[in-house]
């Protein structure tokens, strides 16, 4: 659990910096561009953890930049269940429904664990 929590707390302050992306925003933006802002932003906040727990948090990034355990996988699917549910509350504010197609979809394509799986077929549903 605590790694876990770890995971989902790096992935956020991450984004405290570079902006939750949408894939278009990724893809106006270049991936390397991107890659290169979501770099500086990890550099920028290690500056401020203790100098002995550095690398430890810096592996943690890779682990779930590259998804390799079952923790980071599960903050991945749980960030596009996220988006989903937030494309839901645009959607009540009267966002088209065809502008939020892709975050719907992003969301179908990343999403295995059959828990979270039901999650979204449930937000997904017309209500």
């Amino acid at each position: 659990m605590e790694r876990l929590l770890k995971l989902a707390l790096l992935h956020d302050l991450e984004e405290a910096i570079t902006g939750d992306l949408t894939p278009q925003d990724k893809e106006s933006r270049g991936e390397n561009i991107v890659m290169v802002q979501k770099i500086a932003a990890r550099e920028q906040l290690l500056s401020y953890f203790p100098k002995e727990n550095q690398r430890v948090y810096r592996e943690l990034w890779s682990e779930l930049e590259n998804e390799k355990s079952k923790e980071a996988q599960l903050v991945h699917e749980l960030d596009k269940l996220e988006m989903a549910l937030q494309a839901k509350e645009y959607a009540k504010g009267g966002i088209e429904t065809t502008k939020l197609k892709e975050f719907y979809e992003s969301s179908k394509a990343a999403i295995r664990d059959p828990k979270l799986k039901r999650l979204l077929d449930e937000i997904l549903s017309p209500k």
